[in-house]
Order: C-alpha cells, then sequence, then structure tokens
C-alpha cells in the first residue's frame, strides 16, 4: 500500500510505531513521555494492522506524541518517520484553523458551505477556526478532501506572525471577563 492510498490515522498509526522503534521507545516510555495513556497509543497503532481504531485521536493528542518524538505534527500524519521538517512548537489547531481559513477563502467557500460538504454540522468549521472545538483526525479527512488537500497539508505550519495573532485571539477569549 502506497502512502497516498492509506487513511491519514492508518499512517499515523505507521509513523507512530516505526518512530518508537527508531528511539527504542515502548509504549509505555512514550505514555509516560508524552501523557497520553498506553491504552490511546495501542488503539492508533491498531490501525497499521487494518483494525479499525477505537480512538481516533484528536489534534491535541497528536501534538503531545509529536512533542514526545520530536517529530513535527506535520510529518508525523504525512508518514515521515525520519523528520523531513524542523519540529515546530505551533499548536496543531491554531496551524489547522488557519490553513482552514486560507483554502476555503481561496476556493471561495463559506464556513457554513464547507461544513455542509464536508458532512459536518453548520457551524463546525466557524468553531474550528475560531479554536473552539479540538477535531478528530478523521474530521479532518473529510474537511481537507473537501478542499482538496490532505490533513497534512492542514497542519503545514502558519507564518509566525499569522500564527501569533491567531493564539492571541484564542488567549484572548479564554481570559475570564471582568464582571464590573
Amino acid at each position: 500500500m502506497t502512502k497516498e492510498s492509506l487513511s491519514t490515522v492508518a499512517l499515523l498509526s505507521q509513523t507512530l510505531r516505526a518512530k518508537r522503534a527508531e528511539l527504542s521507545l515502548s509504549q509505555d516510555a512514550l505514555s509516560a513521555r508524552s501523557g497520553v495513556s498506553r491504552r490511546a497509543i495501542i488503539r492508533i497503532e491498531l490501525a497499521a494492522t487494518g483494525e479499525p481504531p477505537d480512538t481516533i485521536p484528536r489534534l491535541s493528542t497528536l501534538d503531545m506524541l509529536a512533542q514526545a518524538l520530536q517529530l513535527d505534527v506535520q510529518d508525523l500524519v504525512a508518514g515521515n518517520v525520519s523528520g523531513e521538517r524542523a519540529f515546530s512548537g505551533q499548536i496543531s489547531l491554531v496551524r489547522v484553523a488557519g490553513n482552514i481559513a486560507r483554502i476555503r477563502r481561496e476556493l471561495g467557500l463559506s464556513q457554513e458551505r464547507l461544513s455542509g460538504l464536508s458532512g459536518r454540522f453548520r457551524e463546525y468549521v466557524h468553531r474550528i477556526e475560531v479554536l473552539g472545538f479540538n477535531p478528530r483526525i478523521s474530521d479532518l479527512e473529510s474537511i481537507a478532501t473537501t478542499l482538496k488537500s490532505s490533513v497534512a497539508d492542514l497542519l503545514a505550519p502558519l507564518a509566525e506572525d499569522e500564527y501569533s495573532e491567531r493564539l492571541a485571539k484564542r488567549i484572548a477569549s479564554d481570559a475570564p471577563t471582568n464582571p464590573e
């Protein structure tokens, strides 16, 4: 099977298993290093054997695994065990939000239209773009397909100024409001 014919989750599972082997890490050691449960790691890795995974990881899980493996999250989902890109500490949700917004605008799609075309509820893309939702990889596959893209493309690092601006908006919206 080629990389292009595998689902993102299956490719992720192969990359995870191969990188873990390269670093001589057991599932327990990766769990301790990443903060992701051993059970979740096992379930993600089962996707490589063709078993439907019980756990489809969310972006936050990818961030934890990528950091523990010192592998950029884009390489993790693209099957690049050797790490073609320099490790970036950019939060994957912020990357995805920026890239979805950019590609969506280039294609002339509204958030609502993209949500519908990708089989998601009406405000789904909006919630991702405002960093209010931590999507599963399988959900991003349908959005990427609609955008004629890949999940790895959606995880491309953003320019630092755009990343900082998006992150600042998230931090500002997370800040408690003063009732006075």
